[in-house]
Formats: C-alpha cells, sequence, structure tokens
C-alpha cells in the first residue's frame, strides 16, 4: 500500500463503518477491535468484527481493499437468542462508534 492509499484510509475508514452500525442498529464493534478502542487505540486493523441484531445475517463488507467490517448477527455469534449488549462509544476523529460491553467488564 502506497503512503497515498494508506493516508486515504486513515482519513475516511471509520465514516462507512458508522454508516454501517446505523444500518444495521443496533449494532456494535466487537472483539479485539473493541477491546483496542476500550483502552485507547485507534489503528486499523484488516477486520473489523461488528455484531448485530437488524437480522439473522452475515455480511462482509468491503471498506478498502484488504480492509473488511465482518457483521455477524449476535444470536448465530452467540448461539442464543440475539441480545446484545453495547457497553459505551468512543469517539474517533469526527465518528462515534459503539462497542460491546464484552469488553469493559
Amino acid at each position: 500500500m502506497q503512503a497515498d492509499d494508506v493516508a486515504s484510509l486513515r482519513a475516511n475508514y471509520w465514516t462507512p463503518v458508522a454508516a454501517a452500525l446505523e444500518r444495521y442498529a443496533p449494532a456494535a464493534i466487537d472483539r479485539l477491535t473493541a477491546l483496542r478502542l476500550y483502552t485507547g487505540n485507534e489503528s486499523i486493523r484488516p477486520q473489523l468484527d461488528v455484531r448485530h441484531t437488524a437480522s439473522r445475517s452475515e455480511w462482509r463488507l468491503s471498506v478498502f481493499p484488504g480492509y473488511d467490517i465482518i457483521l455477524r448477527a449476535a444470536d448465530k455469534a452467540e448461539g442464543k437468542a440475539a441480545a446484545l449488549s453495547i457497553g459505551r462509544e468512543h469517539q474517533v476523529g469526527r465518528t462515534t462508534v459503539p462497542f460491546t460491553d464484552q469488553c469493559s467488564k
């Protein structure tokens, strides 16, 4: 990835993430990314895990070549009735994103 691509990714990454979270609301960032945000690490990883209860669907959305949002239904992920416990929100640039509370317990 060239320097211009990296700058573009950093400048624009969280806006489509927030749009996906809004589209599948209630939805929240989950797993390692949630833990990283909880501890203040805003680095961009190739895969962003999101839990949602909008449907029973699983989707992979490409934000940038090689960088995907993986949207998984909360009930499929947990093997039980749909439930999503959103812990808190985190400000990333101009965007606010929620994350699951499993990392804050």
